[in-house]
């Protein structure tokens, strides 16, 4: 109850102090959210609604352009003019399927029916709140199965509430906002299926709908599946060598999210080819694609997963500092420490490696399929934040004074995130 009344507390104290749009594509992001409901799917080629429209106008873009100016208006003259907008007026949220926009808005629909909140973006922007509460409830679940003691568990938790993703993607629409508890669903169900519970085929099922959410989830769908390779190797050597490997059930599950989240991708993408409009929407932000480019890729997700958008300033050091600590000291802790044929190593052992070949994995991927290259956010490991925390928490979980010192830094960072201002 009091990480539930902590998520969303987030979201009643940072909500109503946004005025102005995230720069993080929540212009094209409001689009989606506006047309799903009447027409399911945005196409690519598809132009930005009025809606959308009259929200930047009125509401200008954080950091960017966060003055409103004459586009907040119902003139067709100004509205229609697509050289006004970015990228000629087209839309680049066609990339996602619908699926967190459909459930955002059918959350957000009474509160907008009732006229409890006046504005559709504003309702949205509050059901993040309840993607951060599903994402704290179920790793608190899953660090209380591995036997942390509840007091550690919930400090431990506020790391994940208390964190910049947490303002950054959960009080403004956007796409990150399921993505800690995407990351979190697959560590509780792989903690319950490695402890013996028939949940093997839940993480297979469950890896195409973290994929729908949003493709970088992936990397959460990998350092799962890599912890369950890790694992049947480390019992398999001495045991039967690769026979007993293959028919390892932790295998046939892995390899099953690995191929049903592929699948999924690849479904979409074939769906949203089907229903493309041919015309491409231009961000001007591809860059080259170097050797060097990739090798400085190699560390961005182990050390970015937990940031947020821009360089801190304020409360938002701390907050960033906390992150970064955890996440590295966690991770490279635990895999240095643990027995290397336990479920924790094998746990640190595949977060670290999805963590350090995501971004040279990812910037070939995007290359490969749109022909161009661009720099590689930070939030697009941010599912793998989850998996962070709990190694930092494994790490501790016997040392008392310093599981108190984690828990203690959860409670810094989450009462510091309160006291961010827009």
């Amino acid at each position: 109850m009091l990480l539930v009344v902590a998520s969303l507390l987030v979201g009643i104290v940072h909500v109503p102090q946004h005025q102005s749009l995230s720069p993080i594509d929540e212009y094209v992001y409001v689009d989606y959210y506006d047309k799903v409901l009447q027409q399911g799917v945005v196409r690519e080629g598809e132009e930005v609604g009025d809606y959308a429209r009259r929200e930047l106008g009125c509401r200008g873009l954080r950091i960017l352009l966060p003055v409103p100016d004459d586009r907040c208006t119902t003139a067709s003259t100004i509205l229609d003019d697509d050289s006004r907008f970015p990228m000629g007026g087209i839309t680049s949220a066609d990339i996602y399927t619908p699926l967190y926009f459909a459930i955002t808005r059918a959350l957000a629909e009474p509160l907008i029916l009732t006229g409890l909140i006046d504005s559709p973006t504003q309702a949205g922007r509050f059901m993040g709140a309840l993607w951060l509460a599903g994402a704290a409830l179920l790793l608190y679940l899953a660090l209380r199965r591995l036997r942390v003691s509840p007091w550690i568990g919930g400090g431990a938790t506020l790391l994940v509430v208390g964190s910049l993703p947490a303002y950054w993607y959960t009080t403004y629409l956007s796409t990150d906002a399921p993505t800690m508890l995407a990351g979190a669903l697959l560590l509780y169900l792989a903690i319950r299926f490695v402890q013996g519970a028939s949940a093997g085929w839940w993480l297979v099922g469950a890896a195409p709908v973290v994929v729908w959410l949003k493709f970088q989830n992936f990397a959460a769908v990998g350092a799962i599946a890599l912890a369950l390779l890790f694992l049947a190797l480390s019992r398999a050597v001495g045991a039967g060598g690769w026979r007993e490997f293959r028919r390892d059930r932790r295998t046939l599950v892995a390899l099953g999210m690995v191929l049903s989240a592929v699948s999924a991708q690849l479904l979409w993408l074939g769906i949203r080819s089907m229903l493309s409009l041919h015309i491409y929407s231009d961000q001007g932000t591809a860059q080259p694609l170097t050797g060097d480019t990739l090798l400085g890729l190699v560390f961005r997700y182990l050390v970015g997963a937990g940031q947020g958008v821009g360089g801190p300033a304020g409360a938002a050091i701390l907050v960033s500092g906390i992150a970064t600590w955890v996440g590295v000291v966690g991770v490279v802790g635990l895999a240095a420490v643990s027995r290397s044929s336990s479920s924790s190593a094998s746990l640190a052992y595949g977060t670290l490696a999805m963590a350090l070949v995501l971004g040279p994995l990812l910037a070939v991927m995007v290359k490969v399929t749109t022909g161009d290259y661009f720099p590689l956010p930070e939030r697009y490991g941010l599912s793998l934040y989850p998996l962070f925390v709990a190694c930092a928490t494994l790490l501790v979980r016997e040392r008392r004074a310093s599981s108190v010192v984690l828990a203690g830094l959860g409670a810094v960072s989450y009462t510091a995130l309160l006291f961010i201002g827009e």
